[in-house]
């Protein structure tokens, strides 16, 4: 019954991403073929608006894989599937906690408001991690309450 819950909950997190990277990488693709048909644009100008384009479509291109992969893995069960995502929260998470500590030493007293533009979104990077932890520990206990079943981990 949680793990049906779990699962329903990282479909709708994981196509939401999804949806949102492949229109980022939409409008992207929109941007840069604007600029590239612009005539009278200097090489270098060019040059680096294409570079930080394709550093664009990297990062959102490895968001839809990413979101894919939560798909993939919660509904098959496949609890490998969803490390990479959860590296990715982990990592935002601690990054959050690290951006809003440093900033609480280095700011003036009266100027805590500019720290609550980033509490929703450590709020919602936190409601990830316990949705991703959680589905991760019911997917291993799942497997390991059946031991007679083989595990494909080739299949992944």
């Amino acid at each position: 019954m949680t793990l049906d819950i779990l699962t329903k909950q990282c479909v709708i997190i994981g196509s939401f991403a999804a949806a949102l990277s492949l229109v980022l990488i939409l409008q992207e693709s929109i941007n840069l073929w604007i600029v590239l048909s612009r005539e009278g644009m200097e090489e270098s100008h060019r040059t680096k608006y294409i570079n930080r384009n394709i550093l664009n479509f990297t990062i959102y291109g490895a968001g839809a894989i990413a979101s894919i992969l939560l798909i993939l893995g919660a509904c098959k069960r496949r609890h490998l599937m969803l490390i990479p995502l959860l590296l990715c929260v982990f990592g935002a998470t601690a990054f959050t906690i690290f951006f809003i500590g440093f900033n609480m030493v280095t700011l003036p007293f009266a100027h805590f408001e500019f720290l609550a533009n980033f509490l929703p979104i450590f709020g919602l990077e936190t409601l990830l991690l316990h949705i991703l932890c959680s589905t991760f520990y019911h997917i291993r206990r799942e497997k390991a309450e059946e031991p007679n079943r083989r595990i494909y981990y080739d299949s992944i």
